[in-house]
Parts: structure tokens; C-alpha cells; sequence
């Protein structure tokens, strides 16, 4: 049996560790220009900005993986051109976080945290210390062809992949993809590779689950993502997802529940674990409200007693004093 082809041409290997300090940002900037696309690369670290890049191409997909310092990323607008514009794109951060800007908001990332777009839209990127990350990149034909998998027009934000139900699964197959980046990519195992990719991007975005949960799925991720808008409504989500405001309504309603009340139901959730911070024990319960969309402080009031059995005020007087006794018995 003769031996299997190493499709050397397609892999890229790179640490600016290699470089002088000064030209570690033009020469990050070259190489992901020549791997990935155009980018723009700030740092103010004195020994210069410090990354790493692995991946390597197939005929169905790209798969990058990324280490490095506190950095900052631009990409232009339109920095895509000929193949690489028809393409469809996961970051899943798999250690650090990230601030990402773009038009439609801002968003900190952290561990388990991806984020899921289309090539042309400019991004600001920006990593405040260590980092490790893959990006995942299919075109988008090779996408569409699962009938199940979310549109993807703008940003869409997924949260905690490693955890929940397939979070196990989603955990090995990024193991799997860590360990192929460090063997060489030959001809009878690419299908492998491209379906492990295609698998990733399906358990992130919850299209493994079928096509009304996946979009239920999405739709969680988007009002995860905006809590802090009050203005938030199905309209809006819908448009997110990719489909009609009668879609989204039946996604949920497969899962026994409404749009209205998911959103009522994450934002009360969230309101709860910033009381419970006692990093944020300054902010008052009127602050934390609207922090989580709520416009009417007496609404939320309600709405807390309702799902919790108690005021915000006195589940936070209660943590309160339970940290108090904690303290004078220690």
C-alpha cells in the first residue's frame, strides 16, 4: 500500500516568536493575510505583540487554530475577496476573553464562548490578555447543504458550548480537531477532518438538534446576548434567527414555552446571579433590573416574587446576612 500524499501547501505553521519585536505586528498581519484575511494588529505589550497560527485548508473547509497575548484585531469592512467571501466562519474561544465590536452591539466573551458570521462584515476584536482560540471556516454552499443549520446574515453569538446537554460531545470533537492539527492532513483522512468541522459548527449552533430547535436554540443564544435591551421582542429575534415571527413562535412552542416568556424567564435568571455576585453587591436592585431589560423596577418586583417566591431586596438581604454569619464564625 503506497503511503498517503501530505498536502503540505495547504498547512500553515507561524509564531511571531521568530521575528524582531518590531516587525511582529506586520508580520502577524502577513500571515494572516496570506492563511486567513486582511487584518489590523494593535499592541501595546514592550517585547511586541506574541501569536501563534496552525491550521490548514481542505476542499470543504479551513480550521485555524490561534495562541497569544493581549492584541487587538480589526478587520475591515469587505476585507474578503474571490473564494473567501462565500464563506461561513465559527470562533469558538477556548481559553481568555474577548471583546468583540461589530454594528449591531458589543459583546464580552469568555471560555466556551463562539461566535458565528459571514466574511464581509467589519469586526473589532480584542483580547485583554492570554488566549487560545479556533476558527472554524466552511463555504457556504458546503453550509446550506444542511437544511437545518441557521442563516447566517450578521453575528450570531453562542454561549457556554461546553456546556449543557452536548457540551461532552462538542468537548471531543474540539479534542479530535487539536490532535489533527498535529498530523499531517493526507488524502484518506480529509473527509474525516471536513465532517469533524461541519459537526463542530452543528453542535454550536444547536442545528444537530433539528430545525425548529435549532432555531429555538439560536433565538435563546441572540436574547442571551441582548438582555439588556429593553426593547427586545420577537420582531427582532425572528430576524436574527433567519426566519418569520410565525417559525419563531412554533420553534418554542415545540418546547413548551412562548418567546415572551423565554425572554422573561433568561432575564429574571441573570438578575438573580448579579444579586448573588458579591462582586456586584454596590449595584443597586433598581440597576441590576434594568442591566437585564426591565423597564419598570415595580414590574421586575413582580415578576421576581413571581418566579423566586421572594423580593429581589430580600433574597439579597438574606445572602447578606448569611455571609455576615459566615464571617463572624470564621
Amino acid at each position: 500500500m503506497g503511503m498517503a500524499r501530505q498536502e503540505s501547501p495547504a498547512s500553515v505553521i507561524f509564531s511571531t516568536l521568530a521575528l524582531p519585536e518590531h516587525d511582529r505586528v506586520s508580520g502577524w498581519e502577513a500571515v494572516n493575510k496570506r492563511a486567513l484575511r486582511p487584518v489590523r494588529c494593535t499592541t501595546f505589550a514592550p517585547e511586541g505583540l506574541v501569536a501563534s497560527m496552525r491550521g490548514y485548508r481542505l476542499p470543504r473547509g479551513r480550521l485555524t487554530e490561534i495562541r497569544g497575548r493581549a492584541h487587538v484585531v480589526e478587520r475591515p469592512a469587505d476585507s474578503a475577496g474571490g473564494t473567501d467571501a462565500e464563506q461561513v466562519i465559527l470562533n469558538l474561544l477556548l481559553e481568555g476573553e474577548a471583546y468583540l465590536y461589530t454594528r449591531e452591539g458589543s459583546h464580552l466573551l469568555g471560555r466556551g464562548d463562539a461566535f458565528l458570521y459571514p466574511p464581509q462584515p467589519p469586526m473589532l476584536l480584542g483580547f485583554p490578555g492570554p488566549l487560545h482560540q479556533l476558527v472554524v471556516e466552511v463555504p457556504r454552499a458546503v453550509y446550506e447543504q444542511g437544511g437545518e443549520r441557521p442563516t447566517v446574515e450578521g453575528f450570531s453569538i453562542y454561549r457556554s458550548v461546553f456546556a449543557g446537554a452536548s457540551g461532552g460531545r462538542t468537548r471531543a470533537i474540539v479534542d479530535r480537531l487539536l490532535l489533527l492539527l498535529r498530523t499531517p492532513v493526507c488524502d484518506d483522512d480529509a473527509q474525516e477532518r471536513e465532517d469533524a468541522l461541519l459537526e463542530l459548527m452543528d453542535l454550536v449552533t444547536g442545528a444537530h438538534l433539528g430545525a425548529l430547535a435549532g432555531y429555538a436554540a439560536q433565538a435563546r443564544q441572540h436574547i442571551r446576548a441582548h438582555l439588556c435591551d429593553a426593547s427586545l421582542g420577537v420582531a427582532r429575534i425572528a430576524a436574527a434567527v433567519g426566519i418569520s415571527e410565525r417559525q419563531l413562535a412554533r420553534a418554542f412552542a415545540a418546547q413548551g414555552t412562548t418567546v415572551a416568556g423565554t425572554i422573561s424567564e433568561l432575564r429574571l435568571c441573570r438578575a438573580r446571579e448579579l444579586l448573588r455576585d458579591e462582586s456586584r453587591r454596590e449595584l443597586s436592585v433598581a440597576a441590576i433590573a434594568a442591566s437585564v431589560g426591565f423597564g419598570s423596577a415595580s414590574h421586575f418586583s413582580r415578576a421576581y416574587r413571581q418566579r423566586f417566591g421572594c423580593s429581589a431586596r430580600e433574597e439579597r438581604s438574606a445572602l447578606q446576612e448569611g455571609r455576615a454569619r459566615e464571617d463572624r464564625a470564621g
